[in-house]
């Protein structure tokens, strides 16, 4: 009998947080990869519509990161 791998997904709203999209990245994946290395997990951003460089930088964290996913709301 196989057993199952435990899965965690992180949600994070976040509205023009250019200055804080990249470090809650990693102090999110430090926290899980360190505390919970034997589980699978998503960090999964919600961007409401921000109009400053945080749409931009969450694009990258999620080409860079397959753990990660980003939702881009119309408005906000």
């Amino acid at each position: 009998m196989t057993q199952a791998i435990p899965e965690l997904t992180v949600i994070a709203t976040c509205y023009n947080e250019e200055e804080n999209a990249r470090p809650i990245y990693e102090a999110v994946t430090r926290e899980i990869t360190t505390s919970l290395p034997g589980y699978d997990y998503e960090i999964l951003f919600i961007d409401n519509k921000s109009t400053d460089g945080t749409r931009e930088i969450l694009r990258a964290i999620c080409a860079e990161d397959k753990h990660v996913k980003a939702i881009f709301n119309l408005k906000n």
